[in-house]
């Protein structure tokens, strides 16, 4: 009778635990996919700048059609996204199972927040970009001087930051794939 207690004990515990899992995948798909979307709209325009501040004709157009690219990489990486937050999901399930412990899954959850806060700096990043550049097209179709040279190398380290980010994501994600095939 104590074992059959004890069990049922052990049972409500591991429902208590796999629901707040649960629950803590779904905030963690929710904030990968906002992250996801901004991270992209920000990394097209960011790469596409130094083209559009050296033909300094066709400003608008040229950003409408680079809009409409970012919303294409955007699906592309919200997919990305809910893939990671499926596997983590995944991940979850099992340590509900008994089949993964639970300093893998911690393990996971780090390494997946890291790469989530750096996309979100990567955003930040991308976002003062696009405003900077929006003026300076403002301030090109104006007639003014614009320091393409500044706009350059902000564009530029932007790149280098926001690679450095994806790569930490395609890493975390890679990580998550390792501990799932266990």
């Amino acid at each position: 009778m104590l074992l059959v207690l004890l069990l049922l004990v052990g049972a409500a515990v591991l429902a208590a635990v796999a629901w707040d899992q649960r629950q803590a995948a779904e905030q963690w798909r929710e904030r990968a996919q906002v992250l996801e979307q901004q991270r992209d709209e920000a990394l097209l325009v960011a790469d596409e700048l130094d083209a559009e501040l050296a033909a300094a004709g066709g400003i608008v157009d040229d950003v409408a059609s680079r809009l409409e690219a970012s919303e294409r990489d955007v699906s592309d990486l919200e997919g990305r996204l809910r893939a990671l937050a499926d596997e983590r999901a995944r991940a979850e399930d099992a340590l509900l199972l008994g089949e993964v412990e639970r300093d893998v899954l911690v393990e996971l959850s780090v390494r997946i927040a890291d790469a989530v806060d750096t996309l979100d700096l990567c955003v930040d990043r991308l976002l003062a970009l696009q405003e900077r550049s929006v003026d300076a097209f403002n301030r090109a179709a104006a007639g003014q001087d614009v320091d393409v040279d500044a706009l350059n190398r902000q564009a530029d380290d932007t790149t280098r930051f926001c690679a450095s980010a994806r790569a930490a994501a395609a890493q975390a994600g890679a990580t998550a794939d390792l501990f799932l095939d266990r």
